[in-house]
């Protein structure tokens, strides 16, 4: 049997769970049926087998691109990169489930503060991971030219990498190729080419706009306004024209308050949900905010929640959902 059968068809030395994975059973793992789950599973048993038709059985791009959102590593990936030397760096899916989570491992060595905050070695961690995890994406991509989720990812790698916004379009225009309602992908280019990176918040604003207006009734990439303006008002702690609130509600009546939105992705409505619910707790809209909240159950998605309070993603959501003052009886 050659090397490569050898490690694809034996449960070699298991990848070991960073002690950094938060567990808080039954949140934010709704998305993550059966199938996903098993996922990360096969990832932590080193199943290679396993882990490829359990990736192959997700029936969409969003839900194989949370599977692989599940993988955490906190040093280097010894089993996975075995995999990946045995295939030549050919194989596309250990290329992407390395670069994901390299993405990941890098940010975890910056951490989540302002950059006066990360020190030498933080900086230099981060560098070097990330163009590793870029030199992945690149490889995925090339080998696995239809798939959306490497562009995903490469929009982050080149946020942190401060690549030119050039390239910040370029990589855009590739994923909106493949998955022109990537809502993920759509989020990712509104941090990427944000003031705080180096960016144009005028510039993120108007796209946020652009999308908004360019859509169809219930799309969930409205999702990009509430993004837009949390970036562009709320962190930078400027003052609001006065037509902003206007505009992030049309955003949500046209989105997660319209009909047609049922009628989408899942994962797609939790990443719009609790942004909005994130936006209108900004706005102190506790109309709009109390109603996001109930639409979104105990559904939400942790990325909407970055910029709440907490240890925890629970927490955060508790602190969000606890922000919205319940209604004056008549």
């Amino acid at each position: 049997m050659s090397r490569l059968k050898s490690i694809l068809n034996r449960k070699g030395q298991a990848e070991t769970p960073p002690e950094t994975v938060e567990e808080d059973p039954g949140f934010d793992r709704w998305y993550a049926q059966d199938t996903a789950e098993a996922f990360r599973d096969a990832f932590y048993g080193s199943d290679w087998v396993g882990l490829r038709e359990h990736y192959t059985n997700l029936p969409t791009w969003q839900a194989r691109g949370k599977a692989i959102g599940l993988i955490d590593f906190s040093g280097e990936p010894v089993s996975l990169n075995k995999w990946i030397d045995a295939t030549n760096r050919c194989d596309p899916l250990p290329l992407l489930i390395r670069g994901r989570a390299g993405v990941k491992w890098a940010w975890a060595a910056r951490g989540g503060g302002w950059s006066d905050t990360v020190g030498e070695q933080g900086w230099i961690d981060f560098f070097d991971r990330l163009r590793t995890a870029e030199d992945d994406l690149h490889r995925a991509a090339r080998f696995d030219p239809e798939n959306p989720l490497p562009w995903v990812e490469l929009l982050n790698t080149g946020r942190g990498l401060q690549v030119h916004k050039d390239e910040i379009e370029l990589r855009f225009e590739n994923l909106f190729r493949r998955d022109p309602a990537n809502v993920r992908g759509h989020s990712n280019y509104v941090q990427a080419v944000a003031g705080k990176w180096s960016g144009d918040d005028e510039r993120m604003w108007n796209f946020a706009l652009d999308v908004h207006n360019h859509l169809p009734a219930g799309s969930p990439l409205r999702t990009v306004v509430a993004e837009a303006f949390i970036e562009r008002y709320v962190l930078p702690e400027i003052d609001q024209p006065s037509d902003v609130r206007a505009i992030v509600a049309a955003a949500a009546d046209q989105s997660i308050f319209h009909p047609d939105f049922a009628h989408h992705d899942p994962l797609d409505q939790s990443h719009a949900l609790t942004w909005f619910c994130s936006a209108f707790s900004f706005l102190g809209d506790d109309g709009r905010g109390a109603r996001a909240v109930e639409l979104t159950g105990n559904r939400p998605d942790s990325w909407g929640l970055i910029y709440m309070r907490g240890k925890t993603d629970r927490q955060r959501w508790d602190k969000l959902r606890s922000s919205f003052k319940p209604a004056k009886a008549a």
